[in-house]
């Protein structure tokens, strides 16, 4: 088939979480034979070549916090109009006439919105063509979660609003969706409950890529190592927590690195922030223990997945394992400040037996499952349209 994949910024650098995210969708569509187009923004300044079957519809500073007075530009519309804040960066005339132009010029026979933010685009959409809504998480929810926690004031009015609003938007797209692809199995179920004839099926992600073992005897950098994308809000107040309340029990013996942009303003001696890394998985196997110390978010957390996918034990919080189920035994799952440092002794222990073997063999099993669940939701397109059934 030809497909026509709307997402928000192009992802084949897989620079977020995100765009690890909808490269693994588009990797395992290709997988299974069909042609894919991908249109999505680049950010401002970035010269690289686009990859395999991506068009550029413009130019977006996508985090905010690098888009300067635009960003108030973007509230002041969004607040006019109506519509979510998170979605109103992404809304242009360019983008419209593109998905319009794309989907003539290719004879599409399926469109796939990857993202509430991509509901803008609803309306451009031909008569009768199949539509997957690709859902990264539950939108209303983690607006809701925030809001619960700002206090009072603006902030706390400004995530309802922003609840309320993504949360119309995601419905609605569940709703006119042929099928919703949800990365949990507890965020299909929220999806099927709330949208009266949705049809949502669980697509398990995996991890970015799979490492190699390690030679016996390798040497490691550090005891502990964490990496993500801290200037995101979830992931800040995630390390905010490690450095508050886990790092003044940890032993002065080990050494700590927090590899990614944005931990130099939250962390102090004796954690070392190291910024930007090249190769996450080079920095992931110099470490002998990975922390994902989450405490919201949602989704599908990527590093948990890619930690796990270095074959390198990990200690992580149940925020960080939402949606993987039964991981294998070189991951322990810790709370509270004194779990997660107990955790951290016992996998640190000289006698503590190697577990990366079993680690590799599990993330090779989720890849292999996901290329599977997507495959079988194409079938079904085909079934149907045999059948006379989705447009």
């Amino acid at each position: 088939m030809n497909i026509v994949y709307c997402t928000t910024v192009l992802p084949s650098s897989k620079r977020t979480g995100g765009e690890i995210a909808t490269q693994s969708f588009i990797d395992a569509l290709r997988a299974a034979g069909h042609c894919v187009t991908v249109l999505g923004y680049r950010r401002p300044g970035d010269k690289s070549a686009p990859g395999l079957g991506e068009v550029v519809v413009g130019e977006r500073p996508i985090e905010t916090h690098h888009a300067g007075l635009r960003a108030y530009g973007w509230l002041i519309s969004a607040l006019g109009r109506g519509r979510p804040y998170s979605a109103e960066k992404y809304v242009s005339h360019e983008y419209r006439s593109r998905l319009r132009a794309t989907v003539s010029g290719s004879g599409a026979q399926v469109v796939v919105l990857d993202h509430a933010q991509m509901g803008f685009l609803l309306g451009d959409l031909p008569d009768r063509c199949p539509l997957v809504y690709v859902a990264h998480n539950v939108e209303r929810d983690i607006y809701l979660a925030q809001r619960a926690t700002a206090g009072r004031g603006l902030k706390r009015w400004l995530m309802g609003r922003e609840a309320r609003l993504i949360g119309r938007m995601e419905a609605r797209l569940a709703h006119c969706a042929d099928q919703t692809w949800a990365l949990t199995a507890s965020d299909r179920e929220k999806f099927v409950s709330r949208v009266p004839g949705c049809r949502a099926f669980v697509c398990a992600v995996p991890a970015t890529s799979i490492a190699e073992p390690l030679a016996v005897g390798s040497s490691m950098d550090w005891e502990c190592g964490l990496l993500g994308t801290w200037t995101w809000d979830a992931n800040a107040e995630g390390l905010r927590w490690f450095q508050r309340e886990v790092v003044p029990l940890l032993s002065q013996k080990w050494r700590v690195a927090v590899a990614g942009r944005g931990a130099s303003a939250i962390v102090s001696s004796p954690v070392e922030a190291l910024g930007f890394v090249p190769d996450a998985v080079d920095f992931l196997q110099s470490c002998k223990v990975i922390c994902i110390p989450a405490t919201s978010g949602g989704g599908v957390q990527i590093k948990t997945l890619d930690a796990i996918a270095s074959g390198r034990p990990v200690v992580a919080t149940s925020m960080a394992m939402r949606g993987i189920d039964s991981p294998p035994p070189s991951v322990r799952i810790a709370d509270t400040a004194d779990a997660f440092v107990a955790a951290l002794g016992h996998l640190l222990s000289p006698d503590r037996k190697e577990m990366g073997g079993a680690a590799l063999a599990w993330s090779r099993v989720r890849r292999d499952v996901f290329f599977e669940q997507i495959g079988h939701c194409m079938e079904e397109f085909g079934r149907a349209k045999c059948e006379g059934g989705y447009g």
